[in-house]
């Protein structure tokens, strides 16, 4: 008897110490988490924030990339503010992020990653969001299009993840391949010129054809030069019309007004 209940007391310990060590580890992996859901305009309830928290640091976790949602009563520059966010959601280490910040305010929007998360959040993935908060934005609801959000990123992050979807890359990103190919392309075409020049130092340079004439093959009775034509190369004047820049990868910014 005596030994059936130590083996009930070492199992029951056992057991506690298995939930002990579950808790720590669960504690250990949300201290890892960031505040996802920052509602500095007080537009949510308690119940709308709490549950946009969870979703967001679940979705965060399962897919191992930040998804985060934040109101701002004001701001100099929406994209400025939002990139701010997700460059400090970005120190956790996850495979990139993307911040949906809102100001009801202002009404304006941005929707901006990171660069991570294999390329996934590229503009035509941002444009994709933005279509489908934007009319949830333009009707007040702004739980609402924050939980469009969170849904619609964990449903790219998914079906990208799975290989059901792959996003076209942008004219940008198209040219700078474009653009690095023909460096690469440049820069070997000289290393074989330059090698097959190497090849050629017997060939020196002569002032006359002298060498190339038989003794007495030739003779010249007398001299006279013509002249046959002309060619004349115009070069037009380059003008300035300005600069212009634009910044490219999967990570930026797509922003607008509701």
């Amino acid at each position: 008897m005596k030994i059936f209940k130590t083996k009930r007391f070492f199992a029951l310990l056992l057991a506690l110490l298995m939930i002990s060590a579950s808790v720590v580890i669960v504690s250990a992996a949300e201290d890892n988490i960031p505040n996802l859901c920052i509602d500095n305009e007080g537009i949510l309830s308690y119940d709308e924030y709490e549950y946009l928290n969870s979703t967001l640091t679940e979705i965060s976790l399962r897919q191992n990339c930040n998804v985060a949602v934040i109101t701002e009563h004001s701001f100099d520059d929406v994209e400025d503010c939002a990139e701010n966010y997700a460059a400090s959601y970005d120190k956790t280490g996850r495979d990139g992020s993307i911040v949906l910040l809102v100001s009801a305010k202002e009404r304006k929007y941005s929707i901006t990653s990171t660069d991570g998360v294999g390329g996934v959040f590229n503009t035509d993935a941002r444009e994709e969001i933005e279509s489908v908060i934007l009319p949830y934005l333009k009707s007040d609801d702004f739980y609402g299009a924050m939980k469009a959000f969170a849904s619609e990123c964990d449903s790219i992050l998914t079906s990208f993840g799975s290989g059901e979807r792959v996003y076209k890359k942008s004219f940008v990103d198209i040219m700078i391949e474009i653009g690095i190919a023909l460096v690469i392309g440049i820069v070997l075409a000289f290393i074989v010129v330059f090698i097959m020049r190497g090849q050629l130092k017997s060939v020196k340079f002569q002032p006359s054809a002298s060498n190339y004439l038989k003794d007495g093959s030739f003779r010249l009775d007398f001299q006279k030069d013509i002249f046959l034509y002309r060619t004349v190369t115009r070069t037009a004047r380059p003008k300035d019309n300005g600069s212009s820049s634009s910044r490219s990868g999967s990570g930026g910014s797509t922003s607008g007004s509701f």
